[in-house]
């Protein structure tokens, strides 16, 4: 039998977190939903397929929606419109064999309807090259985080997203 307070509240902190620790270990209902998200819609960095064709007005969904036309090779993008439900990242991602690659620029905008957003790129754009917009729920730091910062996803669970080129 335990006799002390101290060693009775011992037994019973490490018996919780025992406990704890196996109901976590197996079930994988634990993780939030917007985690569980993540892993299927980017189970790796650059596993993102570009399937939205060039120019074409992404459908709104209940967060995003974003139209970004053809644009000359430049050092930044222009983003025509983006209406966004939660505060979230414009994000210009390189285009390699279908899938969205590195992560060229970003532009931060609270909840809200935007017009002429421009985001300044690390390196330019290249003539006659296609791009993908990517749209991103901020998770709440106002720095982007390609790891930290999820796709805002539409009713279908694809992220919100327009491919677009340069001229």
């Amino acid at each position: 039998m335990i006799e002390s307070k101290s060693a009775r509240a011992v037994f019973f902190a490490v018996g919780g977190f025992v406990a704890g620790a196996a109901l976590m270990g197996t079930s994988s209902n634990f993780l939030a939903p917007e985690k569980k998200q993540i892993v299927a819609i980017v189970p790796a960095r650059n596993q993102i397929t570009a399937s939205t064709s060039a120019n074409a007005i992404v459908p709104a969904s209940a967060e995003a929606a974003v139209q970004v036309n053809t644009q000359a090779p430049t050092s930044s993008v222009m983003v025509s419109s983006v209406a966004l439900a939660v505060s979230g990242w414009l994000v210009v991602h390189e285009l390699t064999d279908g899938h969205v690659g590195n992560a060229l620029g970003a532009a931060r905008r609270d909840a809200g309807t935007y017009a002429d957003v421009s985001i300044e790129l690390l390196r330019p754009t290249e003539a006659k090259t296609p791009y993908m917009l990517v749209l991103y729920r901020d998770n709440g730091n106002k720095e982007f985080d390609i790891r930290g910062d999820i796709p805002i996803v539409d009713q279908k669970g694809d992220p919100v997203m327009q491919r677009f080129e340069t001229l």
